[in-house]
């Protein structure tokens, strides 16, 4: 399950990473308190390093990973099959928020590939202006509709449906850190990919398979454990559109981002 010398996206630069690393992926495997009580004796030493988190997201990542090829067999036995295919896009047209550490994880990926941040850098304005005015707004009311139950009418889940800026040529440039809402969404009805109302859009009918497992419980006690060691706690983190992190990482570092993901609208 874990990740091996020849398939880490961030190789590891020291003996101490892959240690955390093998911690991260204790406690996901055996998520007690215990274990997450050893994570954060991991993690304590590090305080704000976007290294140490982003090498903790990629551990959960390669967890995560393998959760979702168990799922997949379970699924084909029980008679059906995932319909995600190379080249489906239909999920690349959300407006997908991320944590501050899993922009570590694309920044440090993106600055080690120099023509990958030459396209990231080419691309944002368009998709900055395709989505002004909309991606705030948008995203300040999926967190009332699906965290609080509101629905104000403000928006419907159909109105955002903009092609993430790192998709090129029907491929996603960072798959392999790509972050969680794209990581653990998946589909088995093939309506997902050709719908059959004709306003229908592609991409509009997924799973997450982490909530099918202890995995997205895990994955916010980690997540609350960095906020609390790198920042002012979880208590003050707000969601942002995964490219303005990204951007905002490259750009101006970790302790940025922090600040950009915990500031209030």
């Amino acid at each position: 399950m874990p990740q091996t010398s020849h398939n880490r996206p961030l190789p590891y630069e020291t003996s101490e990473e892959a240690r955390l690393s093998d911690a991260v992926t204790r406690y996901f495997l055996h998520p007690a308190e215990d274990t997450l009580q050893a994570l954060e004796r991991f993690l304590a030493p590090h305080g704000a390093s976007p290294r140490a988190a982003a090498v903790a997201i990629q551990a959960a990542d390669a967890v995560l990973d393998a959760e979702i090829e168990q799922l997949a067999a379970i699924i084909v036995q029980q008679g059906s099959s995932l319909v995600c295919r190379a080249g489906c896009t239909g999920c690349c047209c959300h407006l997908v928020p991320c944590q501050p550490f899993e922009a570590a994880l694309i920044g440090l990926y993106i600055t080690a590939r120099p023509e990958l941040r030459a396209f990231f850098e080419a691309a944002y304005p368009e998709w900055d202006e395709r989505t002004r005015g909309l991606r705030e707004s948008y995203l300040a009311w999926g967190e009332r509709y699906y965290r609080d139950g509101v629905d104000d009418g403000t928006h419907r889940l159909e109105d955002y449906y903009t092609p993430c800026l790192f998709l090129h040529d029907g491929r996603c440039r960072i798959y392999p850190v790509r972050p969680y809402p794209c990581r653990s969404c998946v589909s088995v009805a093939e309506e997902c990919r050709a719908p059959a109302a004709p306003d229908g859009r592609p991409g509009m009918r997924s799973m997450d398979c982490g909530a099918y497992t202890t995995h997205k419980h895990s994955r916010t006690a980690l997540t609350d454990l960095l906020w609390k060691i790198c920042g002012p706690g979880p208590h003050a983190a707000v969601n942002r559109p995964m490219p303005d992190l990204v951007r905002c990482f490259l750009r101006e570092g970790f302790p940025a981002v922090l600040r950009y993901a915990s500031t209030p609208r």
